[in-house]
């Protein structure tokens, strides 16, 4: 089932995106049972920048801690530990858990191949790949339940980022930006937290779909 899409003006203020490319989202997959549900009845713009083919049977995984409001923290991190674990098994670590790792709290977006190497430094060169989710909340209504006749303005956006740390290079970069339909009653499950876990799925269903098989 195909998703909507809403444009809106540029969000240059937030993230320098060289090319744009909107492309359709389906929950269709060989493999039903890891894809997660998406709620059609959002809006979701995507700047898919790098989408290669993605091995994930080779080298060894680094899950960076998530850049998020603390609020939304242990739903989306709990999701992407749980995806990541499925599809790297034994291959992933998790940087919180590991104590002899040093890297910035906060990675940059688009880091140049000297920052990719500062980050494998930081590893002791120990793994092939780094994981790195950056969230962005654009806008939130923060209404009163029960007060009659408003409408939701709410957005966010997600970004997962793959380093290639052998390499020193950007291996995979997906943006989605998620938006509450304008033109519907305020329904308060639909808050800036939630875009963030409908992009997350967006981001993740294209990355198993990426997967070769």
């Amino acid at each position: 089932m195909a998703l909507k899409k809403l444009l809106i003006p540029s969000l240059a203020f937030l993230l320098c995106v060289s090319c744009i490319t909107v492309t359709n989202v389906t929950a269709e997959n060989t493999r039903p049972s890891i894809i997660r549900p998406i709620d059609t009845d959002l809006f979701y713009e995507q700047d898919s920048l790098i989408l290669p083919d993605v091995d994930v049977k080779k080298g060894k995984w680094l899950l960076h801690e998530i850049d998020v409001p603390a609020r939304f923290h242990n739903d989306l991190y709990t999701m992407a530990r749980t995806d990541f674990k499925w599809l790297l098994g034994n291959r992933l670590d998790e940087s919180a858990t590991k104590k002899d790792i040093i890297l910035p709290q906060i990675i940059p977006l688009r880091p140049t191949a000297r920052q990719i190497k500062e980050l494998a430094t930081g590893t002791a060169d120990a793994y092939d790949y780094l994981i790195n989710f950056r969230t962005f909340i654009i806008a939130e209504d923060r209404s009163v339940p029960g007060v009659i006749g408003l409408r939701n303005n709410n957005a966010a956006r997600i970004v997962l980022e793959i380093y290639d740390l052998k390499k020193g290079e950007l291996y995979y970069s997906h943006y989605v930006t998620t938006y509450d339909d304008v033109d519907q009653t305020i329904n308060f499950d639909s808050r800036a937290g939630n875009l963030l876990l409908e992009g997350y799925k967006v981001i993740i269903n294209k990355l198993k779909d990426n997967v070769v098989k």
